[in-house]
């Protein structure tokens, strides 16, 4: 059962809401809901995936016990709190890479657990947290909740614990929605919807034959090579956002607001910014709990060092930690040299930012800017859909016309060029989905509204409000190519 299914949009979702709304009365324990969410998130990822459902019980099963066990040493001896969170976090890294790499490599049928990467943020997070004394002791209930619900253990958000507990605890989850606000989370499913069904998946057959061209040797043209890789940077965009406004469309429904994941990112006009406005959630984990603990590890290292010289000092503290969390960030969605390729080059990318940001800052004009970036993302996600080196080396090549395989060959209809051209419009001059309800509070993030001039844009239970709502709906299931999985399900 997908999001986009036909049974979880008529079914699963309203009797969920519904029942949620019962439930979500001053009056009543709130365990009930938990008890419902547990339930409700086994039985969604139970019928989505039978096979990976034992994986989510040992990985939840191990981190509740872990959990307990540094709550119970912090409050006697600390070093063994931190002794025990670090055994539970390399055993989270260990249970994820016993199965998603050994499943890539054949040694287990090419099995691999559906959200295995998700979850196991999840608990990193949740064990950190505890060990850091932010987060206060979960009945079980309460850490099955946020460690199983079905929003965002497939792709995303990345959640954290205390997020989520904060709300509880302030008795946000307890307010029935009126018909205004439930509207209001219909419509970001509906936006998340049409995104992925209507537009992700009609750009995909697009991406598929530039890149299965490349994979299979094959000529590509110039033009081809730059509008196929667009097209792909495209569908990856309004795939993944579409997910992930479902997911915050859907918690909002049952009492949850969750994190945003991507916030205008095609509006960047920087590398560092990029990545502020590009899965969100997953930059927010790489900063905290890689890039962070290593920058002041060896900065701390450094300064007991008779290190002379700003570049070397500058190469270790900085560079070193952003390398290596790119990479580690590349490798974990796959095992493949493409992804490492892809870890390496962001990190060079963001150090290169960081070099000169320091050493030599220059303004630079706001279109060239812009143009860096993209061109500097579009490059770095052309590395990340080819199937392997050669192939990205032979998009690329073709995109700068280096290539050498022979006469260019056009694949791609020439109204591709206008579809690029105006959904890019769209993304950098249009207000995104989070703006246009920014008055529902939807996110457990600060969201700003549209911008005057495009005040009018933005979403309320009005008559014309009620129309777009229904046309939204209607096109995505009526012109959507029928329900076809999330690219981030198989990371």
């Amino acid at each position: 059962m997908l999001f986009q299914s036909y049974g979880f949009i008529f079914c699963f979702l309203p009797i969920l809401v519904l029942c949620c709304q019962f439930l979500r009365r001053p009056h009543l324990d709130r365990r009930w809901r938990s008890y419902l969410l547990v339930a409700a998130s086994v039985v969604f990822y139970g019928l989505l995936s039978p096979t990976s459902l034992p994986f989510l019980f040992l990985s939840c099963a191990m981190n509740l016990l872990v959990g307990n066990w540094i709550h119970r040493a912090r409050g006697k001896v600390r070093p063994a709190a931190g002794t025990l969170a670090g055994m539970g976090i390399a055993l989270n890294v260990i249970l994820l890479a016993a199965f998603k790499y050994s499943g890539e490599l054949g040694w287990t049928g090419g099995y691999f657990p559906l959200g295995a990467s998700f979850i196991t943020f999840i608990q990193i997070i949740y064990l950190v947290e505890t060990l850091n004394g932010t987060l206060r002791k979960l009945s079980p209930f309460e850490y099955l909740q946020v460690s199983t619900f079905f929003g965002y253990v497939t792709s995303g958000p990345v959640v954290s614990a205390t997020e989520l507990t904060a709300q509880y605890d302030a008795g946000e989850s307890s307010h029935r929605l009126d018909a205004e606000h439930l509207l209001a989370g219909v419509a970001l499913f509906a936006i998340g919807l049409f995104k992925k069904l209507v537009v992700a998946d009609s750009l995909a057959p697009y991406a598929t034959v530039i890149f299965d061209a490349a994979d299979q040797g094959h000529a590509i043209s110039m033009g081809d090579a730059w509008l196929g890789s667009t097209v792909y940077m495209l569908q990856l965009y309004f795939d993944f956002s579409g997910y992930s406004d479902m997911a915050i469309g859907i918690g909002y429904l049952v009492g949850m607001r969750l994190p945003l994941n991507f916030n205008s990112p095609f509006k960047a006009t920087t590398v560092m910014d990029y990545w502020r406005r590009w899965h969100m959630t997953l930059t927010r984990f790489i900063t905290h709990y890689l890039y962070l603990p290593l920058a002041v590890a060896t900065t701390r290292w450094l300064g007991g060092k008779p290190i002379d010289g700003e570049i070397p000092r500058f190469a270790l503290a900085v560079v070193m930690p952003t390398l290596v969390a790119f990479i580690v960030a590349g490798v974990w969605h796959g095992n493949g040299w493409t992804f490492f390729a892809y870890g390496l080059y962001w990190g060079i990318a963001l150090s290169v930012f960081q070099a000169w940001s320091r050493y030599w800052p220059v303004r630079v004009p706001w279109v060239l800017a812009w143009a860096l970036t993209m061109v500097t993302a579009l490059v770095s996600l052309v590395i990340f859909r080819s199937s392997s080196l050669n192939a990205a080396g032979a998009v690329l090549q073709a995109a700068i016309g280096a290539s050498s395989s022979g006469a260019a060959t056009g694949l791609l209809p020439s109204f591709m060029g206008l579809v690029v051209f105006a959904l890019v419009g769209v993304l950098v001059l249009l207000p995104n989905s989070q703006q246009v309800l920014s008055r529902y509070r939807i996110s457990s993030d600060e969201v700003e509204g549209p911008p005057r001039r495009l005040a009018g844009l933005a979403w309320s239970a009005t008559p014309a409000g009620a129309v777009f709502l229904g046309m939204t709906l209607v096109i995505a299931l009526l012109m959507g190519g029928g329900p076809t999985q999330f690219l981030y399900y198989k990371f």
